[in-house]
C-alpha cells in the first residue's frame, strides 16, 4: 500500500536530516498512458538540502531508486520521490 511506502521513505529521509522535525511530505496522484503515478515531494530544512542531495547526487538518487523499487512492487504503480529545494519552494507553496 502507498501508506508503507510513504513510512519508509520518510523514515530514510529523516534518518539522514539534521532536522527530521522540518520534513513535510505532499503527496500527488497523476495519470498517463502507462497508468497511475504517485509523486511523494519532499520538503526539508533548507540546511538539510545538502545532506539529502548528497555528492553529486548520490544520496537522492539512491532514494529515489530503492523507494520507485518498493512503491512500484507494493502498489503496482510508479512512484516518484522528489525533493524540494530552495529554487522550487515557490512551487511548493501552491501544493499546500
Amino acid at each position: 500500500m502507498l501508506e508503507d511506502v510513504v513510512a519508509l521513505a520518510t523514515t530514510l529521509v529523516k534518518g539522514i536530516v539534521a532536522y527530521p522535525n522540518d520534513v513535510q511530505v505532499r503527496i500527488e496522484h497523476e495519470q498517463d498512458e502507462n497508468g497511475e503515478i504517485a509523486i511523494l515531494y519532499y520538503k526539508v530544512h533548507q540546511d538539510d538540502v545538502g545532506l539529502i542531495l548528497g555528492a553529486e547526487g548520490e544520496t537522492s538518487r539512491s532514494l529515489r531508486r530503492v523507494i520507485s523499487l518498493y512503491g512500484f512492487r507494493q502498489t503496482q504503480k510508479r512512484v516518484y520521490l522528489h525533493i524540494v529545494t530552495p529554487r522550487m519552494r515557490d512551487q511548493y507553496a501552491r501544493f499546500k
